[in-house]
């Protein structure tokens, strides 16, 4: 029984902890000095590479014991809700793609925080917009550090993403 509900504890303090790591994440992104910028993406990215780690993990046995599976559950669970607090009014994907905040060297930390969303299906339509929009500002290093960053998140697109990117890579003049 200890067991059971050391785990069941342990878990919600996980997902308690990956929650105030994102609100600091994008308390720090919202600063107007871009080291503080870079570490608030870089503790956002920590908590996506966490959660894909637990979404990547699963049970491997054939036969699996109830708690196993709850304890699964719970894990899913926790990183919904992560996902859930990153695309609250998307503000985090707007401090690291928008026009006005943007740069490259936060597209180029930003490859796990897309890796997830586009793992559980949050990236929107405008979301898609907002991150290719950054290829449109005339500047070299934001296109080859998307384009790159793109590479890396490939294995987690969705058939739309990848759709929607590929089609707007096409439509790249020679």
């Amino acid at each position: 029984m200890l067991p059971r509900i050391t785990s069941r504890v342990a878990a919600s303090l996980l997902c308690d902890k990956n929650l105030a790591r994102i609100e600091i994440g994008q308390f720090f992104l919202g600063q107007n000095f871009l080291d503080g910028r870079i570490d608030g993406l870089k503790i956002v990215s920590d908590v996506c590479n966490s959660c894909l780690q637990m979404l990547r993990g699963g049970t491997s046995a054939l036969v699996v014991s109830e708690h196993q599976l709850n304890l699964e559950k719970r894990k899913l669970q926790n990183v919904d809700r992560v996902v859930e607090k990153m695309c609250h009014e998307n503000a985090l994907l707007n401090e690291v793609f928008s026009k006005e905040r943007t740069h490259s060297q936060l597209v180029q930390r930003s490859e796990k925080v897309l890796r997830l969303l586009m793992a559980k299906e949050a990236l929107e339509e405008t979301n898609r917009e907002l991150v290719w929009d950054t290829c449109n500002l005339n500047d070299g290093d934001l296109m080859i550090e998307l384009f790159k960053v793109l590479i890396g998140a490939a294995p987690d697109m969705r058939s739309r993403d990848r759709e929607f990117f590929i089609d707007k890579i096409e439509q790249i003049p020679p």
